[in-house]
Parts: C-alpha cells; sequence; structure tokens
C-alpha cells in the first residue's frame, strides 16, 4: 500500500535500470482518489495493465499483513500473479 514502501521501490526499480535488468515499481493505493486516474495501483505506463504481471509486494513495515493481503487482492482481480512479498521489518 502506499506510502512507506513507495522509496524502497522506487529505489529498487532504479537500480535494476542502473544494472541493465530493469524492472517497474507501481503502488497500491487503499483507496481510490476523487481525481486523477482514480485507479487503485499508480505508477504503471500509460496504457499498461498488471495483467498477467508476475510481482513481488514489497512492505516497509509488517504488523498483521492486513495490507499487503489487500495489496495481494487488488493485484490480482487487475489480472496479476503475486510471486512473493518481502518485508524490511516485521513487527512480530
Amino acid at each position: 500500500m502506499e506510502m512507506g514502501a513507495v522509496p524502497i521501490a522506487s529505489a529498487t526499480a532504479a537500480i535494476s535500470q542502473a544494472r541493465g535488468e530493469p524492472k517497474g515499481a507501481f503502488f497500491v493505493r487503499k483507496k481510490a482518489k476523487e481525481h486523477g486516474t482514480r485507479s487503485l495501483v499508480e505508477g504503471l505506463p500509460a496504457g499498461d495493465s498488471m495483467n498477467g504481471k508476475k510481482l513481488v509486494i514489497v512492505e516497509d513495515v509488517t504488523t498483521t499483513g492486513g495490507s499487503a493481503l489487500k495489496a495481494a487482492a487488488t493485484l490480482r482481480e487487475e489480472g496479476a500473479t503475486i510471486l512473493r512479498t518481502v518485508t524490511v521489518v516485521d513487527r512480530q
């Protein structure tokens, strides 16, 4: 979910590009905004979708896992396959 993991995912995408193995980054909102794309998934190139993509979910901090589970459900509804979830800090 947005915000905590956005810098982590963005840095990972930048490093992957510099290493010649580019990986994209995006984020999943808790709730769609009333303006702009009005989408739960933000950061995709124009015309791109989650359909058929294989993804890793990145979380900055996990307490219950609820945010990752909600993001995974949203992404699966958009047609993605979740390969794994990576958590930087696990509080429990």
